[in-house]
């Protein structure tokens, strides 16, 4: 079939000023506020493509030779051959705002143009894509008609169904948003349509005749399309996609009950939080499967804590609830996940209060302890007694064996401490290897005392590679009533007990006199 001259010089007219729009439509969406936009970069490449495409095709149509033509015919596919996927990525960053193909299924549709570049570099594979090209000359222009061979129409088959797939996904969330949408819809559906539409005119050729693919045109109309409702049409200033940046992925909870009591809305972490379906919105809060102090901050439009329990333990959780419209049209209830904040301050609690190395009470929280019971015991009566402990040689133990073994003698004597107290005792590392013990019921204390040092030298502490040794402990003891009734005379009359163990041979427990 002999081209029709007119269709080629139309293209090579037209070509010139639609791609001198489209070059300012790529300026303008690539300024500095625009470019922040969550469609930008994939609008951008897009309009770049759409340029490449119809600058090669141009160049195509103008060659005076088969050799140049030839190769601007393969260059046409640098282009277009990833129209599709950037097509899907906007469709993607739009109706999903912002978020486009994750990179493994990105890499795995690459397959498509790569093998479409691969067929056309490689000479013996180019009758995949086209079996057979006739040229014609039209003045001192070489044009050429092509029949299609079967990657043609796999890579057709590829490039409408993103592009479908891309309009359907476009075409959901204008009818989802369409209140909001209303503004844009014309422009965004007109954009959808024309490449398609003038893609399918040339693969299916209604009209006899038909021999210049205006496809890139097409591409062109859709750029301008989108760039209308993207940039003049203001699209992403709109509820739509605040609720779903702000509300749909926040982490709290939300939920909107109107003037009846049913559930009117709620976001997926609300639903989440209330152990509920998609399928309760519309119906009344099931009360007795929620936590009644809920329930009771929805009715009394109050501020409440509630717990919930799950696969993964119990969660706290607080709720603030606010009053809809004035007239009382309904509530909206804001429900924080405070249990990460509560474990957080019980785990700084306890690095507050606790000695990392052996689990006992730190310094200052030892003292604190120790006064609380001293008070005790002197408003209500009893006995008490204070020890002081201190591991013998142990500056040699690090010097020698270094402070990793010192660390499992702190952590073993810790341990060993721990597991003979009582309930009310208190226990606590003073710093370094300095230990002391608060006992309650003071009769038991040197015997108490006897058994933590025997265990402890009886204790084989591991050091690597394949080491064991012994480690002894000077103990002082003191009693409440040997002296003045205080915490402080109490651990100077045990520090000076333990003084005299260590002077006395160590290894030994020694009472105040």
């Amino acid at each position: 079939m002999t081209p029709d001259r007119f269709q080629y010089d139309l293209f090579r007219v037209l070509a010139l000023p639609i791609v001198l729009v489209l070059v300012w439509l790529l300026a303008d969406s690539l300024k500095t506020d625009q470019r922040r936009r969550p469609v930008g970069l994939a609008f951008a490449l897009f309009v770049l493509s759409t340029i490449g495409y119809i600058t090669t095709n141009t160049l195509e149509i103008c060659s005076t030779t088969e050799a140049a033509s030839e190769l601007w015919a393969k260059a046409i596919y640098l282009c277009v051959a990833f129209l599709p996927i950037l097509w899907l990525q906007f469709s993607l960053r739009f109706t999903r705002k912002g978020r486009g193909l994750p990179s493994f299924l990105l890499g795995v549709v690459l397959f498509f143009p790569v093998t479409t570049l691969v067929i056309l570099l490689v000479p013996s594979l180019e009758y995949l894509m086209w079996p057979t090209i006739t040229w014609h000359s039209q003045g001192p222009f070489q044009v050429s008609v092509r029949t299609h061979g079967p990657w043609f129409y796999a890579y057709a088959a590829y490039t409408y169904s993103f592009f479908v797939a891309g309009a359907i996904l476009v075409l959901r969330t204008l009818v989802l948003h369409r209140r909001y949408y209303r503004r844009q819809a014309g422009a965004l559906i007109l954009g959808i349509a024309l490449p398609l539409l003038v893609s399918l005119l040339y693969v299916l050729r209604p009209f006899p005749g038909l021999i210049k693919d205006f496809s890139s045109f097409g591409y062109a109309g859709a750029a301008l399309c989108f760039w209308y409702a993207l940039y003049r049409r203001d699209l992403f200033a709109l509820a739509p996609l605040a609720r779903s940046l702000v509300v749909e992925r926040m982490r709290d909870g939300i939920i909107v009950l109107d003037s009846g009591g049913f559930l009117a809305d709620a976001n997926a972490q609300g639903l989440a939080i209330l152990g509920l379906g998609e399928g309760a919105l519309g119906h009344r809060l099931p009360a007795a499967l929620l936590p009644a102090s809920l329930m009771e901050a929805l009715e009394t439009r109050s501020c409440r804590r509630f717990s919930t329990d799950g696969e993964g333990g119990q969660r706290h959780f607080s709720i603030e609830v606010l009053e809809l419209g004035d007239d009382s049209e309904g509530i909206l209830g804001v429900i924080h996940d405070e249990t990460e904040a509560r474990a957080l301050l019980a785990r700084v609690e306890e690095l507050a209060s606790r000695d990392e190395l052996t689990g006992l009470a730190n310094r200052r929280y030892f003292l604190e302890s120790a006064q609380r019971e001293l008070s005790r015991v002197l408003r209500h009566g009893g006995h008490l007694a204070v020890a002081m402990f201190d591991l013998d040689r142990f500056k040699n133990i690090n010097d020698s064996r270094g402070h990793a073994a010192g660390d499992r003698v702190l952590r073993e004597f810790g341990r060993i401490l721990a597991s003979e107290i009582r309930g009310e005792d208190v226990a606590g590392r003073m710093g370094g290897e300095e230990f002391a013990l608060v006992i309650s019921g003071a009769e038991g204390a040197r015997s108490l005392c006897e058994r933590i040092r025997e265990r402890l030298a009886s204790t084989r502490v591991e050091c690597p590679p394949g080491e064991a040794f012994s480690v002894t402990v000077s103990v002082g003891l003191a009693w409440l009533e040997d002296g003045p009734a205080s915490l402080d005379a109490l651990l100077s009359r045990a520090d000076e007990a333990l003084s005299r163990a260590k002077a006395e041979g160590r290894n030994r427990v020694v009472a105040w006199k």
